[in-house]
Formats: structure tokens, C-alpha cells, sequence
């Protein structure tokens, strides 16, 4: 069993870019049957932004993309493979402000601060931004139903899953809920 890091590369238009969302990802197998186990959970991540770009929540010419490579978590990283693919939105490129970012909050069994995540989702259009200054509830709910649709290719995987691992407790949980917050949110940077 390995615990690898499966990093998505977002680009957008604007500043502020690119970002990454860094998914946690356990798999079964060892060495190429790792990278099977992997490509399903991959696969699974693939479909969560192309739910997303379905639902017109990102402005033309952002692009999410995995470029074949997932590391192992440890001392002395392993490289796993997967095929690449990237999914990109097109139409109006206007963006909302680049620090308004939906959330994707991931829970596990522990209900600590280190058995939850969040994946922060964006820029988004401006038409994605109610009067009020929050998510439309069109967008939440996308953001819900692609999470949702991504809990249940992990939970029906027999050879891996998608969840949070906790670098403090070496520790790998799996995924049990998703929750799309109605608020938008900025990730801070954690140097300093």
C-alpha cells in the first residue's frame, strides 16, 4: 500500500496563477499495480473537474490538468504513473476576484482537525458571485454533486481511495463526506 500526493495544476486566466490542488490518494498495489489503482483514482479526479467545467463555475481558458506523475509520501519519494489529461473551459474569460475561492471541506472518521481538508475551487466567473457576496446556490450545488460523484468512485474502489493524509500522525484517512460551503474563502500563505 502506498499514500502518494496527486497534484492537479490550475491555470486561469489573470493574476494570481497558476494554482494546485494536492489530492491525497491511497492505493493497494505495489510498484506498477500502484499505478493501476492509481490511474482509477485519477480517473475519478478527471471527472470532478469535468463536472465542474459542465456547470460553467470557471471563466474561459481555465484549464485543470494532471501530467502523469503522483509521488509517494515519505523520505525517500516513489514516482507512479497515470495518463495525463487536461480539461479546459471555454466562453467568457472574465473572473471574479482571484481571492474569492469556492470550498470543497473533506471529512474522514476522525472528526480532528487532521482527519479534514479542504480544497479550495477557482477563480470563478463573476456570474458565480450573488449580490450578497457569496456562491450562487447553482454553483454550490455543482460543487456538491462533483463531490459527491468523486466520494463514490472512491468509496467503490476496491484498490484505493481519495481522502487526507495528516503529516503530523503519518497518517492516511479515508474520505466519508464532502460539504460545499456557501461562502467563499482565500487561502492564506503559510510562510511567515
Amino acid at each position: 500500500m502506498a499514500t502518494l500526493s496527486v497534484p492537479i495544476r490550475l491555470n486561469f486566466p489573470g493574476g494570481g496563477g497558476p494554482g494546485v490542488n494536492v489530492w491525497d490518494v491511497r492505493v493497494i498495489g505495489e510498484s506498477g499495480g500502484a499505478s493501476e489503482d492509481l490511474q482509477e483514482m485519477v480517473d475519478a479526479l478527471e471527472v470532478f473537474y469535468t463536472d465542474l467545467l459542465a456547470a460553467d463555475i470557471f471563466p474561459g481558458g481555465y484549464s485543470a490538468s494532471f501530467d502523469g506523475t503522483a509521488t509517494s509520501v515519505g523520505e525517500d519519494p516513489l514516482f507512479y504513473t497515470a495518463d495525463s489529461w487536461t480539461v479546459t473551459e471555454s466562453g467568457d474569460p472574465n473572473i471574479a476576484p482571484p481571492i474569492a475561492q469556492m470550498i470543497l471541506t473533506l471529512y474522514t472518521a476522525s472528526a480532528t482537525r487532521r482527519g479534514r481538508g479542504r480544497k479550495f475551487i477557482g477563480p470563478v466567473r463573476p456570474q458565480v458571485v450573488e449580490a450578497d457576496g457569496t456562491p450562487t446556490s447553482a454553483a454550490v450545488g455543482a460543487l456538491q454533486a462533483a463531490g459527491d460523484t468523486l466520494l463514490d468512485a472512491s468509496e467503490g474502489s476496491l484498490n484505493g481511495a481519495i481522502g487526507v493524509y495528516s503529516e503530523v500522525d503519518s497518517t492516511f484517512r479515508d474520505l466519508n463526506r464532502v460539504l460545499a460551503r456557501n461562502y467563499f474563502a482565500s487561502l492564506r500563505s503559510r510562510r511567515d
